[in-house]
């Protein structure tokens, strides 16, 4: 199958640039995979400090969790982590 005349000065240009795309294609893979399984560890162990029933470890683990919220995570968790405060009657 023939490419498009249009392309023909593309692939002209791009050719000998075509492995440089590739390796670059693959680390922004790599990057965003990164991303994306560091954002879900992150999700499952927010849910697993705040499901706790335990108003101690709940106020044990809330650095941790206040820093997961605000730096880490999107802003729908921070109506849960206040909804959990509110639960335990925790102020601040």
């Amino acid at each position: 199958m023939a490419t498009p005349i249009i392309t023909h000065g593309r692939h002209g240009a791009v050719g000998q640039y075509k492995i440089w795309e590739a390796f670059f294609g693959f680390l922004a893979l790599l990057a965003g995979g990164f991303y994306f399984v560091d954002t879900i560890r992150k999700e499952r162990e927010f849910d697993r400090l705040i499901s706790t029933t335990s108003k101690e470890l709940f106020v044990k683990n809330m650095k941790r969790i206040e820093q997961l919220t605000y730096e880490h995570l999107p802003s729908a968790y921070e109506r849960r982590f206040l909804e959990k405060k509110q639960e335990f009657r925790i102020k601040g």
